[in-house]
């Protein structure tokens, strides 16, 4: 069901996520496309996406962070009160109140 997970946050949380993974594209000297390709997505949708225009989904979240060698929670800023939660395998599913738990 991951699948159907989209990443919901506050806008602002986004766009730091958005430049995070911009940022590290850059330090890596990737280009979108390279990252467009890798996910099976086309260029185009990709830049939608890092535009903040589509909401991604968790698991491209995931695929993204695979994709430049970097662990979800170095792309993501939780915010303050929330936390990081993985699965028993240690892949990121998302954030959630620090009350919740």
């Amino acid at each position: 069901m991951t699948n159907n997970l989209t990443l919901n946050v506050e806008t602002n949380v986004l766009d730091k996520l958005i430049l995070k993974i911009k940022e590290v594209l850059k330090a890596k000297k990737l280009k979108q496309k390279d990252l467009a390709a890798h996910l099976g997505y086309d260029a185009s949708y990709m830049s939608r996406v890092l535009k903040g225009e589509i909401t991604m989904s968790i698991k491209t979240l995931q695929d993204i962070a695979d994709f430049l060698k970097v662990p979800v929670h170095q792309l993501i800023e939780v915010p303050e009160g929330y936390m990081n939660v993985y699965d028993n395998s240690g892949n990121w599913k998302g954030i959630i109140k620090k009350d919740f738990v």
